[in-house]
């Protein structure tokens, strides 16, 4: 306190950095049986499901990690797990005839027909940073039957993109369509509820402890 110094801050180009980067863990099959897949979008690709699928096909539950921004498979994911083609979500858009007015347009119908689909349970892990293209995959996911939602409230953020400019060539982004799930609750803004709430604590991000995924772990293994 109370004492002047003097310090060369140095910069450096990104170039210069030499950190090794990790390499993704794309799914695996834990203690008990358990599938695990990390949904981001640098991990699972649409070439990696069928090998993936084979892997996982006998595992007593799938757990699908959505806490990051996945790629856009959804409809083919699904595929492996329903017996058909099922909704999982309706949109509203607006009626360019009519400045105001909004109109509902197709739904959106998932997957394939498939007779013999994933028999297991199916864990979807979610937070608050699960949104736009990944409240979509987690809403594709739930017309699996069965399937559980664990974690906390997404953002509320799905929705395509649409960019306009605003002045001075200034661009921003919303949203141009509503979603709905089919029986017609809102999503937007509100985000999706999960099934089984794991709420943060000061505890668990003091020790590093990922509630979201033992919590998880704890559905798939129960009979």
């Amino acid at each position: 306190m109370g004492t002047i110094s003097t310090k060369t801050i140095r910069r450096y180009a990104p170039s210069s950095w030499t950190r090794k980067s990790t390499p993704v863990k794309k799914w695996e099959i834990l203690n008990g049986n358990i599938g695990y897949v990390n949904m981001e979008e640098d991990a699972v690709t649409l070439e990696d499901l069928p090998h993936m699928m084979k892997e996982l096909t006998n595992t007593k539950a799938i757990i699908f990690d959505l806490l990051g921004y996945p790629a856009f498979i959804w409809d083919e994911v699904v595929g492996y797990f329903n017996y058909e083609k099922k909704v999982s979500a309706s949109y509203t858009q607006p009626d360019l005839t009519y400045p105001g007015r909004f109109i509902m347009s197709n739904a959106d119908s998932i997957g394939r027909r498939n007779p013999s689909p994933y028999q297991g349970k199916v864990v979807i892990l979610m937070n608050e940073e699960t949104q736009s293209r990944g409240e979509s995959f987690v809403m594709a996911l739930q017309t699996i039957e069965g399937a559980i939602t664990v974690g906390r409230q997404t953002s509320g953020a799905d929705g395509n993109v649409a960019e306009y400019t605003l002045f001075d060539d200034k661009t921003t982004w919303i949203t141009g369509l509503g979603v709905f799930y089919p029986d017609g609750r809102e999503t937007q803004r509100i985000g999706i509820i999960p099934d089984i709430e794991v709420p943060v604590s000061i505890d668990d991000i003091r020790i590093g402890r990922d509630a979201i995924f033992e919590k998880a772990v704890e559905i798939a293994t129960e009979k």
